[in-house]
């Protein structure tokens, strides 16, 4: 097991902790237009010998923090109660030991999170990670896992297990992030999820059933000279299409846009142009304005757009500087209409 103690953070946790917190960029307006940029990387000077195959189940475990400073386990889902009360979580750990969560009572309109930092073991080998408020430990089914939190009231228990291969992003899992780093990256996009949740200290577990999408990332990179903003949504269709778009910037101007979708049939497409049209924002007590609206458009896509509607407006995770909230879904894909949920995460205001 490796065992990371957050305690004593290290600079790179520190220049993250700076870099999310750094001041507002003036608002833009709305009908914003994004063009997309590429995803190539054999211009990273980091990229020249080029990437490794994925290694599954040991690429799901912990990588060694000298080679790779970054490295976060991601969960994002959407689920019911059997009262029918809707929720979404949103759960991250970091080897350096952060944690971020997040859980949205639909039905009640309200929304919690935390954002704190706690020792974390980490299995080389396999995902297995334990730390005082919960763990999340792969089972001896492959990318099927136990997932349980507890927290000052919240107790999240999950069986999860996914239905689709691992989607790559870049068609290899390895991508540019900014003007010279890279990060190997895996997405489990359609996961099963069964389990209960406890939502206050006085409150009875109640089971749950639903979704969930996972992202693992790993790599080296400069949050300070490789980019300063990262625009992230995951898209999952009522058509079985799950869809991946991530931005990155640097003042302002957008170095990276790694695009792509797995379908029903796991058939996956990478690399594909994406304009992000911002329609509508909502502002922050600052004065930041935020993504409320945005449209995705695809040129090589016949009669594909996705619009995007974030379902509450206050869903930070670490108050205005990092936004992670569920999102409703409405358009067209290949001329078919489609419905869907989606997770946007915005570093920074525009």
């Amino acid at each position: 097991m490796f065992d990371v103690r957050c305690f004593s953070l290290s600079l790179t946790a520190l220049l993250f902790v700076l870099v999310t917190s750094c001041s507002k960029e003036k608002p833009t307006n709305p009908e914003v237009k994004t063009t997309n940029a590429t995803s190539v990387i054999s211009t990273n000077p980091a990229a020249v010998n080029g990437p490794r195959p994925l290694q599954f189940p040991k690429d799901e475990g912990v990588h060694s923090l000298t080679d790779y400073p970054f490295e976060w386990w991601y969960l994002n889902s959407q689920f019911t109660d059997v009262a029918g009360k809707k929720y979404s979580f949103v759960f991250s750990t970091f080897s350096t030991g952060r944690h971020l969560v997040s859980l949205y009572d639909k039905s009640g309109d309200s929304a919690r999170a935390k954002d704190y930092y706690e020792s974390v073991k980490a299995d080389e080998n396999k995902l297995d990670l334990t730390s005082i408020t919960g763990d999340w430990k792969q089972t001896a089914e492959p990318f099927a896992y136990n997932f349980k939190y507890d927290y000052e009231g919240v107790t999240v228990e999950l069986k999860l297990k996914a239905t689709k291969k691992p989607f790559l992003p870049g068609e290899n899992g390895f991508v540019a992030m900014g003007e010279k780093g890279t990060s190997y990256y895996y997405a489990l996009t359609d996961l099963t999820l069964i389990g209960t949740l406890k939502n206050g200290s006085n409150q009875p577990p109640v089971q749950i059933i639903g979704s969930a999408w996972m992202d693992h990332q790993w790599g080296k990179w400069d949050w300070i000279n490789d980019f300063h903003q990262w625009k992230w949504y995951s898209v999952k269709l009522d058509n079985g299409v799950d869809l991946m778009l991530f931005n990155l910037y640097k003042n302002k101007k957008l170095l990276n846009s790694h695009c792509g979708y797995i379908d029903a049939k796991n058939n996956q497409v990478h690399n594909l142009p994406c304009e992000l049209v911002t329609k509508q924002f909502f502002t922050d007590e600052r004065g930041g304005k935020w993504q409320k609206e945005v449209d995705l458009e695809f040129s090589s896509l016949p009669n594909t757009k996705l619009t995007l509607i974030s379902e509450k407006d206050e869903q930070f995770i670490e108050p205005f500087v990092l936004w992670e909230g569920s999102m409703k879904v409405t358009g067209s894909f290949k001329g078919t209409s489609v419905k869907g949920t989606a997770f946007g995460e915005l570093n920074r205001p525009d």
